[in-house]
């Protein structure tokens, strides 16, 4: 999705996404099957972003992206 470490780490460690992908703070690769991307969306649907979260963008926008991208991508995996 071309976003900063900084804004996933954030949104993963704040969020209940870290009970089903577990935290993250490096840029070692992640495998999430489609089971458990949905439950990323789930996560993030009820997880409010702090005010400056997204890199200057609209942190409700930001948000809405990865919701998108979640409950689309079928399973993902991060390198």
């Amino acid at each position: 999705m071309g976003v900063s470490n900084g804004t996933f780490f954030e949104m993963v460690n704040t969020s209940a996404m870290v009970d089903i992908i577990g935290s993250q703070n490096t840029n070692d690769h992640i495998d999430v099957n489609n089971a458990d991307a949905k439950k990323c969306k789930d996560a993030l649907a009820i997880w409010e972003p702090p005010e400056n979260w997204g890199a200057g963008l609209r942190p409700e926008k930001m948000k809405e992206y990865f919701l998108e991208f979640f409950g689309r991508c079928e399973g993902f995996t991060t390198r």
